[in-house]
């Protein structure tokens, strides 16, 4: 059985994919509800925190040009595995925070 916090390979661990994947599957199923292309928006949200779960070694170990700007040193894997969790976990932090304040979420998206 692999441990849960098995950085060593070019993983998070299953645990932390089962997790994501699910996470990432609920956000696109509830976007569908809005149509395709909030659907498609959803996937598009979803790759890099995924990717940055599932592959923080990989990503971690990785230097040159990324988007507008160059990544010059590597980071630790551990670091990429959390930003990838904190990305992904955002919009149902958000989502919370507006239901316990009792924001209309209709207001919000229009």
């Amino acid at each position: 059985m692999e441990p849960l916090n098995d950085f060593s390979g070019t993983n998070g661990g299953w645990p932390s994919r089962w997790i994501s994947s699910v996470i990432a599957a609920g956000y696109i199923i509830g976007a569908s509800a809005s149509g395709v292309e909030s659907a498609l928006t959803t996937i598009l949200f979803c790759v890099i925190p995924l990717a940055c779960i599932w592959f923080p070694d990989a990503l971690a170990d990785y230097t040159g040009m990324f988007i507008l700007d160059s990544i010059t040193r590597e980071s630790p894997p551990f670091l990429v595995w959390f930003l990838g969790w904190l990305v992904l976990l955002m919009p149902a932090l958000v989502a919370g925070i507006v239901l316990l304040e009792g924001i209309d979420p209709h207001a919000i998206l229009h």
